[in-house]
């Protein structure tokens, strides 16, 4: 799978961004690396990736700015089958769409990532810090989901430890030593079960006939009891029906008392008091509110009689209202008047003043105004000429320093002599700097001497074996198959003689008495004596022969049970002795199995010479030659390198020396001759530098000098404009002083700003007189029409036509009030007719037409209580037709209740005696069973050898699957160590490439029945990872990712590998060397790294040329 195109159509802080990938070249590296500061939105792309894969969860912290609903991701990838767009939104289900919005299933993403899940592609292809720590220890630890895949991934065994696991469970649940619990276990605590029930079954016929006669007798009893508890129970009911139904009777007769003098009375429905109450409150409202009412429209009538009207004054209400418009500012004429014309003459005063100031007194006042725009030109313009003279100033002080600067560069220049040219020799220079072709023969050889070191101590771990990598690599020794087939041997036999000792000591047991001298005789003369009792009983049937032949037949019987005891334990006996002699044969032969394995070990060890070493010793020197033929490999293949570079350093030894004109230098003299270019392209770079200085001094002297130029133009310039401004006002002609012209604009300003205020307060003054004079005019009009006299104040007039609309207001909102008055009289007079009719039909059904109000409701009540009465004697009627007549003169309540306590305890004296019967029944019954029929004996011996069988099947089958399961997992743990070692020499050349040579590599130690990996350091020992600083520790977690995914890359499509940041313990060096891994990485699947630390784009364009970096902020 590929990432072309990932769509951040509306996912945390992006909407409608795109980022593309282009496909790299053919056979090139596909590395993107993703570059923004921090809150740029790359944890956001780090996680839109994850949920466009595997769905968006219900709970997201990237909805901040758009809802959940409308989040969205998009991307086009390319798997196998060609290239898919599709897109992601938020819902619980159907959230993958096609490109026209059609959902799709997820299956298709799922083929795509070979089956990967969330977790598992978070943990091994999705990296942060807390991913890229917490899977490395898993991986340390080889277990969860990325442990067991990377190092299962060569074989594809990733899903098979837990189906082992599975099927151990399963054998262990059959049989597993020491353990309480097992289908053998329980099987043989059933036996046990078995032969005791058949011990107890072994009763006498004597013994089975009493427990028959006990049985009857109990069947007896418990029929007699229960039939006494039975008639208890019938009288203790008829009892309390009798004094149940007393009070029945006596509440009948009280009810037909009281429904004697209401006989007459008619049923009443039981809707007619909510009627007929309706009517009553209806009634009592209508009354009250029409009396109510006549009583308000007479107040409403005298009130609106007791206002008098004043047409005159409403008539005038318009040009009352006008006059009212300019009595405002009539008044405020009256006030402002005196105070606006002594304004005016102020300002007059200041008019004069500032004539005098500008020594322009006594000239017209429209001669000396200027206008502001007037104002504003000049005063622009005199800001203008102090920066012209400014600028006048500093033109000439720089072209000054200007022409000595000059003089100082070329006179340095001339210092330096002539300069040579050596663009060939810094070209040579820099790429011996890119290659740098010492420091890899210097990391070729520390390589070299450490493989050297590694073969070393691997041929020295094979003590007590001793020669050299050849005559190693040349031993004959046992092939993986027949390695295999002696691991399973060993665990077979070893099973096999543990089990068949084991089964010997359990059959090992005391031996029982099983003959006794005598038993034969005393039971013929026990037999006998029983015989000649019985007879005599028969002849005389006294107690006392009944007495005797009871013993003799009891004595019978207890000798009879000994003889069959006896029997029984005889035949147990020769049982476990014939299990003796098979587990002994048993033990035999897998003691010889068991040392024909050992011998055939044996004789292989002593080809190797190791003689007296078992099989794990051989497993383990095996391992350890491979070790050491690895070992062998990778220094010849550093040797090799060690050539190449030797190579390499003495070709550039040779080019400096034809630059520099000198002879080949001897071995060693690379450094030497690259000191002397250094030194020769450094003069050179410094008289360049000389010569670009002296050049940069002319062309500033130059500039400075037609500033000083420009400058002074500038200044002429403005002499003329400033003469063309004041050509026609009273500054014509002034001398140019920067300040006192200053001061005379501001008295110019002065002078027409004044002017101004006094033309407005002049123009305010006459239009306030004229104010004055409207309202005068029309107070003494409305005076007149009035009939008022002429010192009638004005708000005696507003006073009366305010009085006036307030009673015409009033009579309006009376009138108004009456006539809705007599409406709602008219309404309860027809309201009142309707409540008398419907009382009237209420009383005509209830047979008293004149009855009204409170008589109709309390004749209703009585005839409510009526019906009641009669539904109640009915109801009493029905119950006691059921009950006993009572007895004439019958007994009172207290003593019936007396009789009914007597009754109540004899019932439960009979019925505790019926249970005691039925106890006794139960019991006997039991004891009947617990002997069994004549059958019992035979289905115990059936149900014991069908048992039998089974166990033996069931074991058969636990045998060969255990045998099946100790092959199968010998052979899996020796693939997966070939496996497991390809992977970790990967992850070794990973570690040492990523610590720059600290550490040599890992290796596989082992730690109890697992094993854990170590760091080798180059200076020798070794480190777990708990030991290891975090940035190694990092780099090693890094490392067993890349050996992964190469793993991963031979057995299935690859997906993309993204990281976030993983890089920030890595110093520079660590990082170039990871980002050469990534890149390499990349040639096999699409590999993008998100950073915020701008120098590791510089890093990886240095460590992978073809990487392409794509800057967040230019989005």
């Amino acid at each position: 799978m590929r990432l072309d195109r990932l769509d951040l159509a509306r996912y945390g802080r992006f909407t409608d961004t795109v980022l593309d990938f282009p496909a790299p070249e053919p056979g090139g590296p596909d590395l993107h690396v993703l570059f923004g500061p921090n809150e740029a939105g790359k944890s956001t792309i780090f996680s839109a990736w994850l949920d466009l894969l595997f769905g968006i969860p219900l709970r997201s912290r990237y909805d901040f700015l758009h809802p959940g609903p409308t989040m969205r991701i998009g991307a086009t990838i390319r798997t196998e089958a060609g290239p898919l767009a599709l897109s992601r939104i938020k819902r619980s289900t159907a959230s993958l769409l096609d490109a026209h919005g059609a959902p799709l299933p997820e299956t298709v993403l799922q083929a795509a990532l070979g089956g990967l899940g969330r977790e598992g592609y978070g943990a091994m292809f999705s990296l942060d810090d807390d991913t890229l720590e917490r899977g490395g220890d898993s991986i340390l630890a080889s277990r969860g989901d990325l442990g067991e895949m990377l190092f299962s991934a060569s074989a594809g065994l990733a899903g098979l430890g837990p189906e082992l696991e599975t099927m151990r469970t399963e054998l262990d649940a059959f049989h597993a030593p020491g353990k309480r619990k097992g289908a053998v276990r329980e099987a043989k605590a059933r036996l046990g079960e078995l032969d005791r029930a058949r011990r107890d079954l072994d009763t006498s016929a004597a013994a089975a006939q009493k427990l028959a006669r006990e049985v009857a007798a109990a069947e007896e009893g418990w029929t007699r009891t229960r039939a006494a508890a039975d008639a208890a129970d019938a009288a203790l009911a008829a009892a309390r029906a009798t004094r149940a139904a007393r009070p029945l009777r006596e509440r009948l007769a009280a009810a037909l008392a009281e429904l004697a003098p209401l006989a007459a009375l008619p049923e009443a429905d039981p809707a007619l008091d909510e009627q007929l109450r309706a009517l009553t409150e209806a009634r009592i409202g209508i009354d009250s509110r029409l009396a109510a009412a006549a009583a308000q429209a007479q107040t409403l009538e005298d009130r609106r009689a007791a206002l008098a009207p004043d047409p005159a004054v409403l008539a005038l209400t318009a040009d009352l209202a006008a006059a009212e418009g300019l009595s405002a500012p009539h008044d405020t004429a009256l006030v402002d008047l005196p105070h606006r014309i002594d304004a005016a003459q102020q300002i007059e005063a200041s008019l004069r003043a500032t004539q005098a100031a500008l020594g322009r007194a006594g000239l017209p006042l429209a001669d000396l105004l200027l206008s502001p725009a007037r104002l504003a030109a000049l005063r622009a313009a005199l800001a203008r000429r102090s920066g012209h003279e400014a600028a006048l100033a500093a033109a000439g002080a720089e072209a000054e320093t200007a022409q000595a600067t000059l003089a100082e560069a070329e006179a340095r220049r001339t210092v330096a002599g002539a300069g040579s040219d050596v663009c060939a020799l810094g070209a040579l220079l820099a790429q011996i700097g890119r290659d740098d072709p010492a420091a890899t023969l210097a990391l070729a050889r520390r390589t070299e001497d450490l493989a050297r070191a590694d073969l070393v101590q691997a041929l020295a771990a094979l003590a007590p074996w001793r020669g050299d990598a050849e005559t190693l690599a040349a031993l004959s020794v046992p092939a993986p198959w027949q390695l295999a087939g002696w691991q399973a041997a060993a665990e077979t036999t070893r099973t096999g003689l543990t089990d068949a000792t084991r089964a010997l000591a359990a059959t090992a047991s005391a031996p029982g008495e099983t003959d006794i001298p005598g038993a034969e005789a005393d039971a013929d003369a026990a037999r006998s004596r029983r015989e000649a009792l019985w007879a005599a009983h028969l002849a005389t049937l006294t107690r006392e022969s009944a007495r005797a032949f009871e013993a003799a037949l009891r004595a019978d019987d207890r000798i009879t049970a000994e003889a069959a005891d006896r029997l029984a334990a005889a035949r147990l006996q020769a049982r476990e002795a014939a299990a003796q002699d098979r587990a002994m044969t048993e033990l035999s032969a897998a003691q010889a199995a068991r040392a024909a394995h050992l011998a055939e070990v044996a004789a292989a060890t002593e080809t190797l010479g190791l003689s007296g070493a078992g099989l794990d010793a051989l497993l383990s020197w095996l391992s350890a030659r491979e070790t050491a033929l690895a070992a062998q490999a990778r220094l010849a293949a550093a040797e090799a390198e060690t050539t190449r570079t030797t190579g390499a350093v003495d070709a550039a030894a040779q080019a400096l020396a034809a630059l520099l004109g000198q002879p080949m230098p001897a071995p060693g003299g690379f450094a030497a001759l690259r000191a002397e270019a250094l030194a020769r392209v450094e003069a050179a770079g410094r008289i360049a530098d000389l010569d670009r200085a002296a050049e940069a001094a002319r062309e500033t002297a130059l500039r400075r000098a037609q500033a000083l130029e420009k400058a002074a133009a500038q200044l002429a310039a403005w002499d003329t404009d400033w003469a063309a401004l004041t050509a026609d006002t009273a500054l014509a002609g002034e001398p140019v002083e920067i300040e006192g012209l200053g001061r005379m604009l501001d008295l110019f300003d002065r002078l027409g700003q004044e002017a101004a205020n006094h033309a407005a307060l002049a123009d305010r003054i006459t239009k306030m007189e004229a104010n004055r004079d409207r309202f005068r005019a029309a107070l003494a009009d409305l005076r007149t029409r009035l009939g008022l006299d002429d010192d009638t104040p004005w708000a005696a007039l507003t006073a009366r036509l305010r009085r006036a609309e307030e009673i015409e207001r009033q009579r309006e909102v009376l009138g108004a009030d009456l006539a809705a008055l007599r409406a709602a009289q008219a309404a309860d007079g027809a309201a009142q007719q309707a409540n008398e009719a419907g009382q009237a039909g209420i009383a005509a059904h209830l047979g008293a037409p004149t009855l009204r109000g409170r008589d109709l409701v309390t004749h209703l009540a009585a005839c409510r209580t009526a019906g009641t009465l009669r539904t109640e004697i009915a109801r009493l009627t029905r119950d006691l037709a059921a009950q006993p007549e009572p007895e004439a003169g019958g007994e009172d309540d207290a003593s019936l209740a007396a009789r009914e306590t007597a009754l109540q305890g004899a019932a439960e004296i009979a019925r505790a005696d019926a249970e005691e019967s039925f106890a006794a029944l139960r019991e006997a019954r039991r004891r009947l069973e617990a002997v069994g029929g004549d059958d019992a004996v035979a289905r115990i011996e059936a149900e014991r050898a069908n048992l039998l069988n089974a166990l033996a099947e069931d074991s058969r089958a636990h045998l060969a699957a255990r045998f099946g399961l100790i092959a199968f997992e010998t052979a899996l743990r020796r693939y997966r160590d070939s496996h497991r070692s390809a992977m970790l020499a990967r992850a070794s050349e990973a570690f040492a490439a990523l610590s720059r040579g600290a550490y040599a590599g890992l290796s596989a130690e082992p730690d109890g029945a697992q094993e854990r990996l170590v760091a080798l350091p180059a200076a020798g020992g070794a480190k777990l990872a708990a030991d290891l600083s975090k940035g190694t520790r990092f780099q090693l977690y890094l490392a067993l990712r890349i050996a992964g995914y190469a793993e991963l890359a031979r057995s299935r499509p690859t997906v993309p590998f993204i990281a976030d940041d993983i890089m920030e313990t890595f110093d520079d060096g660590r990082a170039t060397a990871a980002f050469t891994l990534l890149g390499e990485m990349s040639r096999h699947g699409q590999v993008i790294y998100l950073t915020h630390h701008r120098h590791l784009c510089e890093i990886a364009r240095e460590a992978c040329p073809q990487a392409r970096v794509l800057d967040l902020t230019a989005l």
